[in-house]
């Protein structure tokens, strides 16, 4: 189930390429600081700010240049249409480890289900890093 790419998509995927965790194939070892644990408890707290729509909860962990380029309103409008397409966040499936696109980078990777089907979300870290530098968000078929 493929969406139309949105404002919020795009500067996901911007704020991705920008840390060097983008779409481009993993380098190196998967190598972080943040335990599994960790991860899916950060992940899985910030799936939750979603489904209330807190922005805040949501964007606590990221560094200051995902703030700077996505702010509430984009949030929103993000949220606004993976609400319609796959309706509230049910409960995280899957966290996952993989090398980032460039040495230094690491990803962790989540499968989320939703009421109406799964998302699969890249969280872009520094290997010795706890604040997200990147999400790519990507439709599960």
């Amino acid at each position: 189930m493929k969406t139309k790419l949105t404002a919020m998509f795009v500067l996901l995927i911007v704020a991705m390429i920008a840390s060097a965790c983008g779409g481009s194939p993993p380098q190196g070892e998967a190598v972080s600081v943040l335990s599994q644990q960790e991860a899916a408890e950060m992940i899985g707290s910030a799936l939750g700010a979603f489904n209330t729509g807190d922005y805040a909860a949501w964007s606590r962990d990221w560094n200051d240049s995902m703030k700077a380029m996505i702010d509430e309103k984009g949030f929103q409008d993000y949220r606004s249409q993976v609400l319609a397409t796959y309706g509230q966040y049910v409960l995280l499936e899957s966290v996952e480890i993989q090398p980032g696109a460039n040495k230094g980078y690491v990803r962790w990777v989540a499968i989320a289900n939703f009421e109406k089907g799964r998302i699969k979300f890249g969280f872009g870290f520094l290997n010795d890093g706890r604040e997200i530098t990147g999400i790519l968000p990507e439709a599960v078929e």
